[in-house]
């Protein structure tokens, strides 16, 4: 019984290992459902944005917030430069024109 318990949390475990965490890998490889910032699926990129910082780690919610970025890094053609947000922490981004329903991608981030 105990042999059949321990099996059953390893492969549980393992499950999760498995899933956890997936990304598409890198644009333009095999199988790959991932967008390239200069692809011309993108019509528009956020106009604004308003970050609210959260702790840099959760397990300390009182301890320094995260202060890697600008919230304007967040804006405009993806360049590599990043705004952190620590663990919590939210952005409410701003275009210039509604996100609508249509055929395709509508939305993504970098």
């Amino acid at each position: 019984m105990k042999q059949n318990s321990l099996n059953l949390l390893l492969f549980v475990l393992f499950s999760l290992s498995v899933n956890a965490q997936s990304y598409a890998p890198k644009a333009g490889a095999d199988g790959s459902t991932a967008i390239h910032r200069d692809s011309e699926d993108l019509v528009a990129w956020a106009t604004g944005a308003e970050v609210v910082r959260g702790p840099q780690n959760i397990a300390n919610p009182t301890g320094p917030l995260a202060t890697v970025g600008e919230a304007d890094n967040a804006i405009g053609k993806s360049n590599g430069v990043i705004v952190s947000l620590g663990d919590g922490g939210t952005a409410v981004l701003t275009f210039e024109k509604p996100i609508v329903n249509n055929v395709g991608v509508r939305f993504c981030y970098f």
